[in-house]
């Protein structure tokens, strides 16, 4: 996949590891603890957003935050569902 095809988001599949990601466009924000305008990711110590460089002062934690929402801990998940299919 082409850095411009994630830029615009969209779902890979890769044959090699058989993992699916889903990639999606996001708007630079304010990081939450340093205060630059950069692409965010909810992987403070609190969950807070962050930027990559506040991510990499502790490397340990940052990967303990992503392992927390790759297993679904603390990940906000919303189903939407036809109102119709609910009246049986």
């Amino acid at each position: 996949m082409k850095l411009e095809e994630m830029k615009l988001g969209g779902v890979v599949y890769s044959p090699e590891t058989g993992l699916t990601r889903i990639c999606c466009a996001t708007p630079e924000k304010q990081c939450e603890l340093c205060g630059e305008t950069a692409e965010l990711r909810p992987y403070g110590p609190n969950g807070e957003n962050i930027c990559f460089e506040c991510g990499m002062i502790d490397e340990k934690a940052t990967e303990a935050q992503f392992a927390k929402r790759l297993a679904g801990i603390d990940t906000l998940a919303v189903i939407l569902t036809d109102p119709q299919e609910d009246k049986r």
